[in-house]
């Protein structure tokens, strides 16, 4: 048997929760809720990063630089997601997602619209085929 894909989810503990919870086991989900602690999980492989756009005070865009920058990491997939409602408006989670593919990110899945628009499981289902894919892919 092929043994589990390690994930780096690197976000605050509720968001590591929520990922726990939506991922399940189907991977092995290495946790992080700082910069330091993020870029010590990069000294073994892994698979893949998920990063909250809570993560760290905000940290995302750092560990995504970081990561484009070390060269045992540029291809690693790189999702950033978000799963808490916010004040702020759509429009800027859109500039987010534009700023994450232009700054080398695979993917921003806004789990919190996607819940909101399809249900909680739909919304978690989504997200697994997604994640599942791209690990596939890798």
């Amino acid at each position: 048997m092929a043994s589990k894909k390690r994930v780096v989810a690197a976000d605050t503990l509720q968001g590591i929760e929520t990922l726990q919870h939506v991922l399940g086991d189907m991977v092995d989900l290495i946790t992080a809720t700082s910069f330091a602690k993020a870029i010590r999980t990069f000294d073994e492989p892994i698979d893949m990063i998920i990063c909250g756009i809570h993560f760290d005070d905000s940290r995302m865009f750092d560990l995504l630089a970081y990561t484009r920058n070390q060269t045992h990491l540029r291809e690693i997939p790189f999702y950033i997601f978000r799963d808490l409602d916010s004040a702020l408006e759509p429009t800027f989670f859109r500039s987010l997602e534009i700023s994450a593919g232009v700054l080398g990110a695979t993917g921003f899945i806004d789990l919190f619209a996607l819940k909101q628009r399809f249900g909680v499981s739909n919304a978690d289902e989504q997200f697994r085929k997604r994640i599942a894919n791209a690990i596939e892919l890798y």
